[in-house]
């Protein structure tokens, strides 16, 4: 779905324009509820949102867990 910034900033109930443009600049991070908003409105998951911080995460997440394991206590 293609959505102007302008029509996907009225169906997500913002105030402005500029608090969209920041999280797709990446400047800021949508809440919980507009990550939701943002899923319903793009037909798509939340993760596949943020692709690459999602991934980037979970990257860290399972090298940590890694770590512990072959450095027990």
């Amino acid at each position: 779905m293609d959505f102007s910034q302008k029509e996907a900033t009225l169906r997500l109930h913002l105030k402005s324009n500029s608090q969209l443009s920041r999280w797709e600049r990446g400047i800021t991070m949508p809440s919980a509820e507009n990550l939701l908003r943002l899923s319903a409105l793009y037909k798509t998951l939340v993760n596949e949102l943020y692709f690459d911080l999602f991934d980037t995460y979970r990257h860290e997440l399972f090298k940590e867990k890694k770590q512990k394991r072959s450095n027990p206590p």
